[in-house]
């Protein structure tokens, strides 16, 4: 397994309150350890299945959330981060989003 981050999710990031910083790289750390360890409450994100497989990760409860594309690369699954913020901030990605 593969975790990368896009320049994006770093802009995305960058923008975040400290606090929130932090508990990404916590659930980030989770998440290579295990990515389907229970604690990042991990969830297929309907709204973009017509572009492919893409997950979400809670990060602070349910206010904010990370978002990877999920793919195959030499049998191996590759996670590619390209968004966090708020709900409402995903949604407002996600209609522009095209992959």
């Amino acid at each position: 397994m593969r975790s990368i981050r896009s320049r994006r999710y770093k802009a995305f990031l960058d923008r975040l309150p400290a606090r929130i910083q932090k508990a990404a790289s916590e659930k980030f750390k989770i998440f290579t350890e295990n990515p389907f360890d229970s604690r990042l409450d991990r969830k297929p994100i309907e709204q973009l299945k017509h572009l492919g497989t893409y997950i979400e990760v809670e990060i602070t409860g349910r206010r904010y959330r990370a978002v990877a594309r999920v793919t195959k690369e030499n049998n191996e699954d590759v996670y590619y981060w390209i968004f966090i913020g708020t709900h409402s901030d995903f949604d407002r990605f996600a209609q522009t989003y095209s992959g």
